[in-house]
């Protein structure tokens, strides 16, 4: 053995995180910066689950298409993707269940939603004409 025999020395990569991990995605921004809900796209996990409940067809009854399906949110809320809040429905019946039911939002006077609440298409008209009434100017605060 000589004076100078050393052994080689394994150097480790240095890990650099990817800029995933460290930046935060533009939703998380935006739900940062205000109050406003911020749609969270449906995942994976949960539309296989929803497309095994349905057998892959329109969950609508008597309805047996299985082509161009759309998940639709019961609660007309689309950042809650529970796999019971979500249903498979075919464009007909999609467009059908939007027609039938709207979405009715109190909002305070800053134009932030305060109340969400679904109800049938004749009821909305109703109450948005009585509030146009009772508040012509649009204001939350006596139109000032």
């Amino acid at each position: 053995m000589g004076m100078f025999d050393f052994k080689p020395v394994k150097i480790k990569k240095p890990k650099i995180p990817s800029a995933r991990n460290v930046l935060p995605r533009k939703r998380d921004i935006q739900r940062m910066i205000s109050n406003k809900r911020i749609r969270e796209p449906v995942s994976a996990k949960i539309k296989t689950a929803v497309k095994k409940r349905a057998g892959n067809k329109c969950e609508a009854k008597g309805c047996r298409h299985s082509t161009y399906l759309d998940f639709h949110h019961k609660n007309m809320k689309n950042d809650d993707n529970r796999v019971q809040n979500i249903v498979l429905l075919c464009p007909i019946h999609h467009r059908e269940a939007h027609d039938k039911k709207k979405v009715l939002k109190t909002k305070d006077s800053f134009g932030n939603t305060i109340n969400h609440k679904v109800v049938s298409k004749e009821t909305k008209k109703r109450i948005v004409k009585k509030r146009k009434k009772q508040n012509p100017f649009g204001m939350g605060f006596g139109g000032f």
